[in-house]
């Protein structure tokens, strides 16, 4: 344990490893296992010494690799649970796949792995890469090694949860850079060189050539020859192609599809493709393409072959994308994917399909050959074998045209897929059995479930045999609406679909009330800040308004249009009383110190960088965006400020503009909203234009209705607008959601948060969170899984759920003395 103290701290979030073992080496970091002292639960912890990071290129290196990492949330792809730092070194805390790496596998299997096998891993990495893809990130180092194992849970096989099984798990993106354009090219020579793609040689040599520069030491003038002759062969080729992408250019996405066909054939012949006596020669044979399929390749499929032969196409341009590889008739979206999953037998050295559909038949999805099931799938004739639910939720690409009609007709209906989702939930370090998801279901899990995976219209008929208090709860009509049309174009998802959170918690926090105060991150994207002196920020997901609440002077301000028309007075006393203002984000800095301006933007960059699964823009509420863009013509004008820079004539002739505008808006005309002078919102004591306010979200809900189809929605317009008004009005009228009180137990490590809504919130050392609101209660556990239940399901002795009740018990207790006495 050289380098590892016997304890690692982290400080930050109170929490104490006692370090294990080494479970690996690279080239600066060690990996250990280590373990929670307050859970029990079991890391993987990638140490990295502060000396070895020294020189700058190094730092970015190591800061590149953590940023990409961290924001990568996918069942294929190793988590990241945290970064933190002490005196000496860094930390990446990691979930730990304890199944070793698909290297492993291979050196244990001297006849080299089935089809079956290999078909499975290609699925399972072929849907991360599409995640990684989408998130523009190029691994650069894909090899058997940097594929880890883990044993997972198989419900819908064994709903028990005794059956396990393996999947694959993606790690190591020290190499991975994250691309910023589609055009963008790299041109570093790195990663491992049995897995290296010709083009990252090739554009090597030609960047190095032209900068007078000499070559790596393994690339001889022979080689470099080779990469001049491939350059001219292409260029000739390509003459008249469009978009063509010269392969002397640098490399991009394509290099991990390379990377993919070396694994596969690996995993079948049991060495890389390009494999030879010295890395000089293994270059030569990756530019000219040249490698052998062994003999055995007589017992695998024609498609299987294939699926090698057109990832290991010299020219990128003719290699295989992911989305191609996906349609591949190898793995058709994964309909003939045999394995539903790697059962955890694959580690025994005597494994073979034979053994397979005699002794684990649950494990497979169709029975004979592959090459006989793909036959049937090109005529037509094979049968529709509903997918399993691991699959289902990471199912990331365009389905086929002619399969998706057909999946369409047999895809799962709610009852199924609560079954397959909703029956076990980590807890702590157990795995614990839910009550019934089909008289107990949670709140809206099907969002996010696409369209070829869960038939929208058992939705619908599904949510009829709820109470009707629960009905709204479980699944609303706006969020309903939303789901149709989202399904009918995903483009509409991120463009023009208003997304309103209903549940809101805390999702990442830092306390720096020793200098300044408590800042925090909530579900919704929001970012506030608690200051010692009372005050508070909160700032709107998409950074499009803020709200300050303040002990504020008025004499600081301006009065508004109708008291200075009117010749009122400014109705304020001297004394500072505490009020709720709410400005455009552009303006904040007329309303509040430059100090606390500065203090919530770094809180703000400080909490979205160490998040352990960052937000992305399609996560985060989006209402804010509506209302920013009618800012100006939603509020009364008795509810405004103006700066104290505004003059009386500007506040003048902006009432008047504001009037104007709200009467185009009425009369459902386009109007040009022009910016007009900073002004402020005096939040719960203002009036809104309600009228103008419904007939917005009206005409919104109406032209997207039009816009995308959803005529045929069982969810009418009118439901659906009737929610999102009453959403909207509030948004309106009463500040976003903010931490009123918190406190720490530094003795349990158990933080306790209040809300302004009066929603609780009780993180505790465990890892579980737990969130009681009016209507529902939340549980989060250290996967970051979110359970949400209707409040009433607690009232209802059926509802068998121990766990749950115990921790809402001691949050109930927690929440009392809070209220006694918790920092405020």
């Amino acid at each position: 344990q050289s380098g590892a103290p016997a304890v690692i701290q982290d400080t930050f979030h109170r929490k104490n490893f006692k370090t294990n073992h080494v479970l690996g080496k690279g080239g600066f970091a060690v990996v250990y296992q280590v373990t929670d002292m307050y859970s029990n639960e079991i890391f993987a912890c990638k140490l990295t010494p502060k000396s070895k990071l020294s020189k700058k290129k190094f730092f970015e290196k190591f800061t590149s690799e953590i940023k990409i990492h961290r924001q990568l949330s996918h069942q294929f792809i190793v988590g990241v649970n945290n970064v933190f730092k002490d005196s000496i070194n860094y930390y990446m805390l990691m979930e730990l796949c304890d199944s070793g790496t698909l290297s492993d596998i291979v050196k244990k299997r001297q006849a080299g792995l089935t089809e079956e096998e290999v078909q499975r891993v290609a699925y399972e990495l072929c849907q991360a890469y599409q995640y990684l893809k989408e998130h523009s990130v190029v691994h650069r180092d894909m090899k058997s090694s940097n594929v880890f194992m883990t044993s997972v849970r198989c419900q819908d096989i064994d709903p028990s949860g005794a059956k396990r099984a393996i999947a694959c798990k993606i790690g190591d993106f020290g190499l991975s850079v994250q691309l910023e354009t589609t055009e963008e090219k790299h041109f570093t020579l790195c990663g491992t060189p049995n897995f290296l793609p010709p083009e990252t040689i090739v554009s090597h040599v030609f960047r190095r050539l032209k900068i007078n520069r000499e070559c790596d030491a393994n690339i001889d003038a022979d080689c470099q020859e080779l990469c001049k002759q491939l350059v001219a062969r292409l260029t000739t080729a390509s003459q008249g192609r469009v978009n063509y992408d010269k392969i002397e250019t640098g490399h991009a996405y394509p290099s991990d599809m390379w990377s993919l066909g070396c694994i596969v054939y690996q995993l079948l012949f049991q060495r890389p493709p390009f494999e030879a006596a010295n890395i000089s020669q293994t270059y030569k044979k990756i530019v000219k393409g040249e490698y052998a399929m062994p003999k055995a390749r007589e017992q695998l499929s024609e498609s299987c072959i294939n699926f090698i032969e057109q990832l290991l196409k010299v020219d990128p341009n003719d290699r295989m994308t992911v989305e191609q590889a996906m349609e591949h008739e190898w793995i058709a979206n994964g309909r003939n994917v045999k394995l539903k999953y790697l059962p955890a037998e694959v580690m025994d050295p005597t494994f073979s399909s034979q053994w397979l559909e005699q002794n684990l038949p649950q494990f497979c999805k169709y029975r004979g050959k592959i090459s006989t099931k793909i036959q049937q799938f090109r005529e037509g004739k094979d049968e529709d074998v509903a997918m399993p639910q691991q699959v289902i939720q990471v199912q990331q690409s365009k389905v086929v045209p002619q399969i998706a009609h057909e999946q369409k007709e047999n895809v799962d209906d709610v009852e199924t897929y609560l079954k397959k989702k909703y029956t076990h939930f980590d807890y702590q370090t157990k795995t614990i059995r839910l009550p019934d998801p089909i008289k107990f279901p949670p709140v809206q899990p099907y969002l996010n479930i696409k369209p070829e995976n869960i038939n929208f219209d058992s939705i619908v008929r599904y949510r009829e045999t709820l109470d009707e208090v629960d009905r709204q709860v479980v699944y609303n009509d706006y969020d309903l609406w939303c789901k149709y049309i989202k399904d009918q174009t995903p483009k509409a998802l991120n463009d023009e679909l208003i997304h309103v959170h209903q549940h809101v918690f805390t999702l990442s926090w830092i306390d720096f009330s020793n200098r300044y105060g408590f800042a925090y991150q909530l579900s919704n994207g929001c970012v506030g800040v608690l200051f010692n002196d009372m005050s508070i920020i909160v700032l709107s997901p998409n950074l499009k308004y803020v709200d300050y609440i303040d002990l504020i002077d008025y004499r600081n301000y301006t009065r508004n249009g109708v008291q200075i028309k009117e010749g009122k007075q400014q109705d304020v006393v001297p004394e500072k009383q505490q009020f709720m203002l709410r400005m455009r984000y552009e303006h904040a800095k007329e309303f509040m110190s430059e100090k606390k301006y500065k203090l919530v933007m770094y809180f703000k960059e400080y909490l979205e960088q160490r998040s352990i699964q960052p937000l992305t823009d399609e996560r985060k509420d989006s209402s804010d965006n509506f209302i920013s863009k009618y800012f100006d013509v939603l509020f009364n004008e008795e509810c405004l400020v103006y700066s104290k820079s505004v003059e009386e004539n500007q506040v003048l002739a902006a009432a008047k503009k504001r009037e104007q505008m709200r009467l185009q808006l009425q009369k459902g005309g386009d109007v040009q909203l022009e910016p007009l002078p900073p002004c402020a919102v005096k939040m719960v004591e203002c009036k809104i234009h309600q009228e103008l306010v419904f007939a917005l979200v009206e005409n919104y809900v109406s032209g997207i209705n039009q816009k995308y189809g959803g005529q045929r929605c069982a969810i009418s317009v009118k439901m659906a607008s009737e929610y999102l008004k009453q959403k909207m009005e509030s948004l309106l009228l009463y500040p976003q959601v903010y931490v009123k009180r918190y406190t720490m137990y530094d003795n349990q490590g158990t933080l306790c948060i209040l809300y302004n809504s009066k929603v609780f919130q009780v993180n505790f050392p465990d890892h579980i969170k737990v969130v009681i609101a009016h209507k529902t209660v939340t549980i989060i556990n250290s996967k970051r899984e979110v359970l949400i239940y209707p409040s009433t399901y607690l009232r209802t002795i059926a509802f068998e759920f121990d766990e749950c009740r115990n921790k809402i018990a001691e949050s109930r207790r927690l929440y009392e003395a809070l209220k006694k006495g918790g920092k405020e």
